[in-house]
């Protein structure tokens, strides 16, 4: 998400064209989930400008095609996938390549996983992850998870919505996040030198801050191990997100002084005299 509407003329220049939008973000962040490419595979010249506006070490964590996760199960998307794989490659190694899976998928799918995993171009991170209660309740389903991922160099991406779902809500934001999103235990476990992390707090500024603490004590150990992780940002509205990952990383700095700062983002507003 590079272009929401709330963040216009507060973090991003407004009305930026589209060979713009990119590059403003990276002034805020050094990384960005790319939903998008779960519904639809970009082209490959659309591909290329997301490189050309972001500077080697940012990261995109591309969502892979839902006929791949979902609809197909990993079966029989060989050609869905070289499609895919080819519209990226401008990225290089840039790109982690996400599967996020439905609630549905269970143990009894692991081999196939596994199997579609290790298929994947060697050099691309990859990064899984689950929604099955399953996963989380059952100490040999978490095993088993955990081989089938270490078979194949991939990470399980822990997605935290504990603050979320800790007190009832308070917005519509809120309310909708409530149907959508899953109810799952916090999980901190890396299993690869790359982390991820994805957070979700409340409306609440302060509320979302103080939720993330116990992120901030794991994330910087993990720099401490010599891992480089990624952690994105969320709250029901996404309204502050560039802001939050902001502090957020300011805090982890506090911990780990010399982790690299962010960029310097361009002036949201134009320059005035007065």
């Amino acid at each position: 998400m590079w272009a929401h509407q709330a963040w216009q003329g507060r973090f991003v220049p407004p009305s930026l064209p589209a060979a713009r939008r990119v590059r403003a973000y990276a002034g805020l962040c050094n990384a960005v989930e790319g939903n998008t490419t779960f519904y639809a595979t970009p082209t490959r010249d659309t591909v290329a400008g997301w490189a050309a506006q972001t500077d080697p070490e940012f990261r995109f964590v591309l969502k892979l095609p839902r006929i791949a996760t979902h609809e197909r199960r990993f079966a029989g998307v060989e050609a869905e996938m070289r499609a895919f794989l080819d519209a990226i490659e401008p990225l290089g190694e840039r790109a982690v390549l996400w599967a996020q899976l439905p609630r549905s998928f269970g143990p009894p799918a692991l081999d196939a996983l596994g199997r579609f995993l290790r298929r994947l171009p060697p050099d691309l991170p990859r990064a899984v992850e689950v929604r099955d209660p399953v996963f989380f309740a059952d100490a040999d389903a978490a095993s088993r998870l955990e081989a089938t991922l270490a078979g194949a160099n991939a990470e399980w991406v822990p997605f935290d919505t504990t603050l979320l779902f800790g007190s009832p809500p308070t917005s519509d934001a809120e309310q909708e996040a409530w149907r959508q999103k899953p109810r799952l235990p916090r999980r901190t476990r890396a299993l690869t030198d790359r982390p991820i992390v994805r957070y979700l707090g409340r409306d609440s500024v302060d509320e979302t801050i103080a939720g993330w603490e116990p992120w901030t004590t794991v994330v910087a150990e993990w720099l401490r191990e010599g891992r480089s992780p990624t952690v994105f940002l969320h709250t029901p509205d996404n309204r502050d997100a560039p802001m939050l990952a902001r502090r957020f990383h300011h805090d982890v700095r506090t911990l780990v002084p010399d982790l690299d700062p962010l960029p310097e983002p361009e002036p949201a507003e134009p320059a005035t005299l007065f």
